[in-house]
């Protein structure tokens, strides 16, 4: 599980887990901002439901990425 933390530059920073290995979301993250389409993520919030997220490449600043 990869804990991911995505900062925008308007400010706002989103933070989720996401179930694939670091190298996969790592290279899907990179190769997303190059080619500057759009993220796509399910991020896991309270009592199990899952929240489609979709954020497009090019209003993302920076992005940290750490095993849990």
């Amino acid at each position: 599980m990869i804990y991911a933390k995505i900062s925008m530059h308007s400010g706002k920073e989103i933070e989720t887990y996401i179930d694939e290995t670091l190298e996969e979301v790592e290279n899907g993250f990179v190769k997303t901002i190059e080619e500057k389409r759009m993220l796509h993520f399910d991020n896991k919030v309270g009592n199990g439901r899952i929240k489609k997220i979709t954020i497009n490449a090019r209003y993302i600043s920076s992005f940290e990425l750490s095993e849990r």
